[in-house]
């Protein structure tokens, strides 16, 4: 069956097939989405999340809500309510938010930016097919960076995206393609167009040529794309789980000759009850704060409230956790 979460995925390679399992930051954006549907009903909630980071991103995800509605608009946050039947497929997708009388959803995401277009425009389609709407906007609210992604839909343009997508999907000889879904694929370690670019690079590492030769090797536009495309691959499949890898054994005390960890201070953040208060104090607009929470370090929020004759408390800044990273141990 295809879930409406997995269209941007088969759009790119017909042949994803999920790995299944949750992982800890699919968990924490369910939660997080969670408390921004039940805080725009007026439940105070917030104080459920984890830490500072989750608290902010949930209510930069509210801000943004609301700065982008009309006042008075009704925000359907109910999940009972917030189903999607798209034509063409068996799957029932949940909303996160819809406004209905406005021809408006909304959808949150945490962690990194994706193209989520196919899976709006699914959503765009169900919901113009039980309103009886010839359009629809979709929101898409990337939290945690304090930005947002608008898409429009018509019947057509909605229904030219999806029907594509599940065409290419029940083609008897599709094919797969390398993309930048492949480490959710179930298919990942056997996939041709995994294991072949990668061996393929690993054989370049091991061969004793120069750069230039190399370089020169990839004069050609279309060699250079497929090289680029194999590099891609090779950090993804190997290069990344090496280097984790090797965190996992120093860490336990082993030697990995040539490689250390290095320690780096917690970043210095002001926590959302300061921005607030700042906010308040300084008469900011909505759109103000939202495009504020998306980045609070330290110095921005000092250099943002400053602006507005308001200079906030250093008892309100938090000092994020010890960070460590894998770097290379270079002989002096």
């Amino acid at each position: 069956m295809i879930r409406h979460s997995s269209l941007p995925k088969l759009q790119a390679c017909p042949c994803f097939e999920s790995a299944g399992g949750t992982s800890p930051a699919a968990s924490r954006g369910t939660k997080i989405d969670s408390v921004v549907r039940r805080m725009l009903q007026g439940e105070d909630c917030i104080n459920e999340l984890d830490n500072d980071k989750d608290r902010t991103s949930a209510q930069t995800a509210i801000n943004l809500v609301k700065s982008l509605v009309p006042d008075q608009t009704v925000l359907e946050t109910r999940e009972s309510e917030l189903w999607v039947k798209t034509p063409g497929m068996d799957h029932i997708g949940t909303e996160d938010i819809r406004a209905a009388d406005i021809r408006t959803s909304f959808d949150n995401k945490t962690g990194q930016s994706y193209d989520y277009e196919a899976q709006m425009a699914a959503y765009a389609l169900g919901n113009m097919t039980r309103f009886f709407e010839p359009e629809w906007t979709c929101h898409i609210i990337y939290s945690d960076q304090g930005r947002v992604v608008t898409h429009h839909f018509t019947m057509d343009s909605a229904t030219q995206i999806v029907e594509s997508i599940i065409r290419a999907y029940n083609d008897p000889d599709k094919q797969p393609s390398a993309c930048q879904y492949c480490q959710w694929c179930a298919q990942k370690s056997t996939c041709h167009q995994v294991v072949k670019p990668a061996e393929q690079t690993l054989r370049v590492v091991n061969n004793e040529v120069s750069i230039d030769t190399l370089k020169a090797q990839l004069a050609e536009p279309e060699k250079l794309g497929k090289f680029l495309k194999a590099c891609n691959i090779f950090k993804k499949e190997l290069w990344d789980w090496a280097k984790e890898e090797a965190r996992e054994r120093i860490e336990r005390g082993e030697v990995v000759p040539g490689w250390r960890l290095s320690k780096a201070k917690g970043k210095e953040e002001f926590a959302p009850n300061a921005v607030a208060e700042a906010a308040q104090a300084t008469g900011a607009t909505y759109k103000e704060v939202a495009e504020l929470f998306g980045n609070i370090g330290a110095e921005d929020f000092r250099k943002w409230a400053a602006a507005r004759d308001y200079f906030p408390s250093n008892e309100d800044m938090v000092i994020g956790k010890e960070s460590t990273r894998l770097i290379e141990d270079k002989k002096k």
